[in-house]
């Protein structure tokens, strides 16, 4: 893409009030694609951004020795992706995940025989159908847990079949949206959209796809946002470096800082945008990336699990994509919050004791390690949102509704594919939309 170089502001007057067409709130996929697409149709445009970066919750880390995304990972679908799309126009390196290619493991370190996950495979398959029925069957909303309970799901397995059951739910529901099966709404699972089953991952990290939407913006980085005023006459926003105001603003910020009002609105948003946001989830993932001297683990498979319960559900190989001894470790929900409240050190000895158990004693110690902790990350609150128990899909259309002069765009007002960058990409340029339209 061509363009001028990105202008990175570190601060402003604080004094001193600052103008511009439209402000965007938020340097995460949704705010950057906005703010572009406005550019590209000559409004001036100023993006507000709390942190020291940008990307919000894309967030590529080069620590370990190779690009390794701890935020957004994969491009979910390659049948019509626009973010598939943005990379193969600008001849970004993809690399597709072969969910064929997994290693799981019983309590012994002993893989499980075909037959076994030939059973459970099945038995998830049934646990699925029967959640599909009790959509039409059940009078209000339920969680998926108790659609579980509606089942008999362990009947005839082994208990390293019915740990292994467990794990499969936790790897293909829990994994994927970011929550544990009490908190997720059986009415609105499975409503969203997709562009095909295909995982693709940036051997080169995500960061390409937002570095992508950045030339010529002016982007104002550590402005954390305090307070929006907004009425016919404007928007103003206050920050820690100065004051803004805009005939527009576009507010990207995450549902997780939305709920817990961070950020001061005046007038208060809608009632009927503060109860979208208040029924919505906002999901908890943790990653732990450990690097060794050497691979230990089956060095083709792209993902590997031990069936008996750790907060550490599973562990991707990166050394098939990036031929460095590296494995990222993933929790979700409830275990990911758990984790949060450890050291560092504390997490990778979670870790280790899976490898350990797993692998043997005599396996090497990591020579490196990067963790997250999204949902005490004051920027975000959060990984990504889920749709609560009660809550629906339309809640996400009534958050991205316009608010006087003021547009909403994030993963969390994509009612066709929440949760995504791609949603978050098409959000961005649908506020974009209104505001040209104007």
């Amino acid at each position: 893409m061509g363009g001028c170089a990105p202008i990175f502001a570190l601060s402003a007057q604080a004094n001193q009030v600052q103008t511009t067409e439209v402000l965007v709130i938020g340097a995460g996929v949704a705010g950057l694609t906005a703010a572009s697409e406005l550019l590209k149709k000559d409004h001036d445009v100023i993006v507000l951004e709390g942190r020291d970066r940008i990307g919000g919750r894309i967030w590529t880390d080069h620590s370990l020795g190779a690009p390794i995304d701890l935020g957004a990972s994969w491009i979910h679908g390659d049948n019509g992706n626009p973010i598939k799309r943005l990379a193969d126009n600008n001849n970004i390196q993809l690399f597709t995940t072969d969910f064929g290619q997994g290693s799981i493991y019983d309590n012994q370190g002993n893989l499980l025989s075909d037959a076994a996950i030939t059973r459970v495979e099945g038995r998830f398959g049934q646990v699925e159908g029967r959640f599909y029925e009790l959509k039409d069957e059940v009078s209000q909303d339920i969680s998926l847990a108790q659609a579980l309970t509606m089942q008999s799901p362990y009947q005839g397995l082994s208990e390293t079949e019915r740990q292994a059951l467990d794990w499969l739910l936790e790897f293909n529901i829990e994994l994927d949206l970011a929550a544990d099966l009490d908190e997720l709404s059986l009415l609105s699972w499975e409503e969203d959209e997709t562009f095909g089953d295909t995982d693709i991952l940036f051997p080169g990290g995500y960061e390409q796809i937002i570095n992508l939407l950045t030339p010529g913006l002016d982007i104002r980085l550590n402005h954390f946002v305090e307070s929006v005023t907004y009425d016919d006459a404007g928007v103003k926003v206050s920050t820690f470096n100065g004051v803004f105001e805009a005939q527009h603003a576009i507010i990207t910020l995450p549902l997780g800082v939305l709920q817990h009002g961070v950020v001061e609105f005046s007038p208060n948003l809608p009632t009927r945008k503060q109860r979208a946001i208040d029924r919505l989830g906002m999901g908890a993932f943790s990653k732990i990336a450990l690097r060794f001297p050497n691979v230990f683990w089956p060095a083709e498979s792209h993902y590997f699990g031990n069936v008996v319960g750790s907060p550490w559900t599973e562990y991707w190989n990166l050394d098939v994509m990036a031929q460095l001894p590296i494995i990222v470790g993933l929790s979700p929900g409830s275990l990911a919050r758990s984790l949060e409240s450890m050291t560092d050190v504390q997490m990778a000895e979670l870790a280790m004791q899976d490898l350990r158990a797993t692998f043997g004693t005599n396996i090497s110690e990591p020579i490196g390690m990067v963790v997250t902790r999204w949902a005490s990350d004051p920027f975000a609150l959060g990984a990504y949102s889920y749709n609560a128990v009660g809550s629906t899909l339309s809640d996400r259309d009534t958050l991205g509704e316009p608010a006087g002069n003021l547009f909403f765009a994030g993963e969390a007002t994509s009612s066709s594919f929440p949760g995504t960058v791609h949603g978050a990409h098409l959000e961005g340029l649908r506020a974009a939309r209104e505001i040209d339209d104007l």
